[in-house]
């Protein structure tokens, strides 16, 4: 007898083969859903994105759009490009917990990452939020330029970390930069090799020579 499958269930779905990204994509925030057959049984994915590179630098003035700090404004203060978000001075608060081995614990509130698409950068002309375009100067110059207003925004300029001065127990940098050690020491030059080939040859003419002469002495004993 031929055997049929059940009248009420569904008719089975074939996928094709789904090639899935790298683990360290899996990380990221933007995302789109992927439906794949495992057997009988289909699994939603998660297909997430490439990281993007941000038209928004660290110091920019920048607006919430959405979300618990929906319209403060806040300093950009780090990136992070590889889960495309970023961190903004004084806002999206969240309190971490940190057990305290033989002191006290403590609770610490600090910033945490905002996606990307809600944040939005502060028109320095109509002090509105606005997106933005790349656009050139005369002289090549690529600049952002602001798409309600067309104000250009410069990047702001971060200070750079002051270098750390030397302390007592360093080490002097006359001293570090110093050259102790010579490369041609490991690897002999040819000028090297060729006299230390003639000391080689002289040790054995001079032992020959001395052989011949001590086989004439026999001789002319007998």
């Amino acid at each position: 007898t031929h055997c049929h499958s059940h009248p009420h269930s569904p008719p089975r779905k074939h996928f094709l083969p789904l090639v899935l990204p790298p683990y360290s994509l899996l990380k990221m925030s933007r995302y789109q859903t992927v439906v794949k057959q495992v057997g009988n049984f289909r699994k939603i994915l998660r297909v997430y994105e490439r990281p993007r590179r941000y038209k928004i630098c660290i110091g920019d003035q920048v607006q919430i759009m959405t979300g618990k700090d929906k319209g403060k404004r806040g300093t950009i203060l780090e990136l992070c490009p590889k889960i495309n978000r970023v961190k903004v001075t004084g806002l999206n608060l969240v309190k971490r917990h940190y057990p305290g081995g033989s002191e006290k614990g403590q609770i610490v509130t600090r910033e945490a990452p905002i996606a990307v698409s809600n944040v939005s950068l502060i028109d320095p002309k109509l002090d509105v939020p606005t997106r933005i375009r790349w656009g050139f100067l005369e002289d090549g110059t690529r600049v952002r330029v602001s798409k309600k207003s067309g104000t250009v925004m410069p990047k702001p300029k971060t200070e750079k970390p002051e270098p750390q001065k030397a302390g007592p127990l360093d080490t002097p940098q006359e001293f570090v930069l110093k050259k102790t050690f010579d490369e041609s020491d490991l690897f002999p030059t040819f000028e090297a090799l060729r006299l230390d080939k003639l000391d080689r040859l002289r040790a054995e003419n001079d032992s020959l020579l001395k052989e011949i002469q001590e086989i004439d002495a026999v001789v002319h004993e007998a």
